[in-house]
C-alpha cells in the first residue's frame, strides 16, 4: 500500500530522519512517498487537504488545524522540551536587546506564525509585561536567519540548537530567554514538540499502515536514545521518548489559549489515537 509522509528537517523530527536514512521505514513494508516541507504549517495545511496522509506535525499547528475543523489526531511522539536540560528552542537578539520591552516595535523571525516561534515569544513578552502587539512577526527557514540579523531586517528570533548556536557563536545574537515555553516548565516537566500527525478517518482505515509508520519511528528513537551522544552537536538537544500522554500536549494547549494563540479550550486527549 502506497503512504504519503510529510517530512520536515528540524531536531524534534531526529527519529523520522534516522528511520528513513536507517531503512526502518523501508522495512515496515508497503510504499512510502516522502515529501518535504519547509515548516510544520505547511505540512499540516497539506494534510488538512488531504494531500498526505501522516507526518510530521507540530503540537501548536495540529491544534490550531483541529480547531479549524480538521480532524487531525497524533498517533505517536518525536521530540519533547524537557527542562532543565532539553530546552533546545532559545529566543535571540541582536545589539543591546536584552527584555521583552527592548522587543516592542522590533521584527522577530519565526519559522511560522501561529506555531511554536509565536507562542514562545506570547510567553515571553506576558512574562516581561511587555507589549507582544508591538511585535512584528516575519517568517522565514532557519537557515536564512544569519543573513537577516547581518542585513538589520530582524532584531530577534526564535530559533532551535544547533541554528540558536551557531548565530551565537558567529556574534549575530545572543540569547535572551531559553525554551518555546518560555519559562513556563517545572525542572522535569517536559511537552512535546512535534509528533506523528496523521487524519483520524485515514488512521482508522489504515490501522496496520499507522502502526507499522510508529513502530519503525519507535524504532529510530530507541537508538537516538541510546546514543552515546545526546546533543544536537551545538547547544541543546530535543528530548526523546516513544510514550505520548496528554499531559505532554495539555501544557501547550492551555498556554496558547491563554495567551490569545487560540480562541478556544482544547483537550490533549480527545487529539490521540493510541495505536498500541
Amino acid at each position: 500500500m502506497r503512504v504519503r509522509f510529510g517530512h520536515v528537517q528540524n531536531p524534534f523530527s531526529a527519529p523520522v530522519s534516522t528511520a528513513l536514512e536507517r531503512g526502518y521505514l523501508a522495512e515496515a513494508g508497503g510504499e512510502l512517498e516522502v515529501t518535504r516541507f519547509a515548516n510544520g504549517s505547511a505540512m499540516s495545511q497539506a494534510l488538512a487537504r488531504g494531500e498526505i496522509d501522516l507526518g510530521v506535525g507540530g503540537h501548536v499547528q495540529t491544534l490550531v488545524a483541529t480547531l479549524a475543523g480538521s480532524d487531525q489526531v497524533f498517533i505517536g511522539p518525536l521530540g519533547f522540551e524537557r527542562a532543565p536540560d532539553h530546552l533546545p528552542i532559545a529566543l535571540l537578539a541582536a545589539g543591546e536587546v536584552s527584555c521583552g520591552r527592548d522587543l516592542e516595535g522590533a521584527v522577530v523571525g519565526v519559522s511560522a506564525v501561529a506555531a511554536i516561534s509565536e507562542l514562545q515569544l506570547r510567553i515571553y513578552m506576558a512574562d516581561e509585561r511587555a507589549n507582544y502587539d508591538a511585535v512584528t512577526l516575519r517568517a522565514m527557514p532557519f537557515a536564512d536567519l544569519g543573513g537577516a540579523f547581518t542585513r538589520g531586517e530582524i532584531a530577534a528570533a526564535s530559533a532551535p540548537d544547533p541554528f540558536a548556536a551557531r548565530l551565537v557563536g558567529e556574534g549575530l545574537a545572543h540569547i535572551v530567554d531559553r525554551g518555546s515555553m518560555s519559562r513556563a516548565l517545572r525542572d522535569g516537566e517536559r511537552v512535546m514538540i512535534t509528533g506523528l500527525a496523521s487524519s483520524r478517518s485515514w488512521v482508522a482505515a489504515n490501522t496496520s499502515s499507522a502502526r507499522a509508520v510508529v513502530a519503525a519511528v519507535a524504532r529510530a528513537i530507541d537508538d537516538l536514545r541510546s546514543a552515546a551522544s545526546r546533543t544536537a552537536g551545538d547547544g541543546q538537544a530535543p528530548y526523546f521518548d516513544r510514550w505520548l500522554e496528554p499531559a505532554d500536549l495539555q501544557t501547550v494547549f492551555d498556554l496558547a489559549y491563554e495567551h490569545g494563540l487560540t480562541d478556544r479550550q482544547a483537550d490533549a486527549d480527545g487529539l490521540i489515537v493510541s495505536l498500541d
